[in-house]
């Protein structure tokens, strides 16, 4: 896929690639995309209702890559990671009715595997806070 098409496709998780590039060599830019990414297009969506996979995705890759403010207080990844949980069991209980992946996981659709591999990010996410 090129990257104009990536952009089109998935611009949420273009722009947390891009700011996960920029956090070790430009972390202004960094925090820029970041603000892009968090503050304007996913707070914007939520607010229209709208949730994604897209959403989980680009929430767990920004708080991978989140670069640690200097003032510990004002950090916000775990928000993120939160958030990304919150969206993918919404979209898990909306989306998987009586599937049990464990017991056929050869006829489950790339979206279910999708979703189970998201919650499987947020769970290791959420585990690795407390």
């Amino acid at each position: 896929m090129s990257l104009v098409g990536f952009q089109q496709k998935l611009p949420l998780l273009l722009l947390a690639v891009l700011a996960a590039a920029a956090a070790h060599e430009n972390a202004s830019l960094h925090v820029q995309i970041n603000q892009l990414l968090l503050n304007q297009n996913i707070a914007t969506r939520l607010a229209q209702g709208e949730k994604s996979l897209e959403m989980v995705q680009s929430l767990l890759l920004a708080s991978t890559w989140y670069c640690l403010p200097v003032n510990f207080e004002h950090q916000t990844f775990s928000r993120y990671i939160y958030l990304a949980a919150d969206i993918v069991l919404d979209l898990f209980s909306n989306d998987v009715d009586d599937f049990d992946i464990c017991s056929a996981p050869q006829t489950a659709s790339a979206h279910i595997l999708d979703l189970c591999r998201a919650m499987l990010g947020c769970y290791l996410s959420c585990s690795t806070l407390e």
